[in-house]
């Protein structure tokens, strides 16, 4: 069974009890009673203990870790450090009469549906590959797509 944080209205009626338990003669439950300022104040610091206690819980787990408890999971296990972004580049291969331009900007869908776009201008050619680069597409640099035969 997890374990279930405690909000603050339950960590004050709590400290109440145990005021009131240890204390006799006193009503921490007046709402202007020094013991009853005591107890709130206990209980709020409590309450942020619970905080704090349930964001450590999370660096723990490498995979609800904030950023900078996740690159030191990674530093234990791996040489090098985080490596950065950079867009995916290949060839394409094109079909059709030689000399046909392929212009830039020419989208391309793979099979799994993922787009992407032509970076350069290239020319159909016999059986000869050109070399193509190739970024991912994103949806947002959609202004004039141009259809592509691959």
């Amino acid at each position: 069974m997890p374990f279930q944080r405690p909000d603050l209205t339950t960590l004050v009626t709590r400290a109440q009890a145990d005021t009131a338990a240890r204390l006799s003669g006193v009503d921490p439950a007046l709402r202007r009673s020094l013991v009853g300022v005591l107890s709130a104040v206990r209980a709020g610091s409590v309450h942020g203990l619970y905080g704090y206690l349930e964001w450590l819980a999370k660096q723990l787990m490498p995979d609800t870790a904030e950023q900078e408890h996740l690159e030191r999971w990674a530093s234990i296990w791996l040489e090098e450090t985080r490596k950065a972004a950079t867009a995916a580049t290949g060839q394409a291969s094109f079909t059709g009469l030689d000399g046909s331009a392929i212009p830039s900007g020419t989208l391309l869908l793979r099979a799994d549906g993922r787009e992407y776009a032509t970076t350069q201008e290239a020319l159909v050619a016999a059986g000869v590959r050109q070399p193509l680069r190739c970024r991912p597409w994103l949806r947002a640099w959609r202004a004039t797509p141009t259809p592509a035969s691959s």
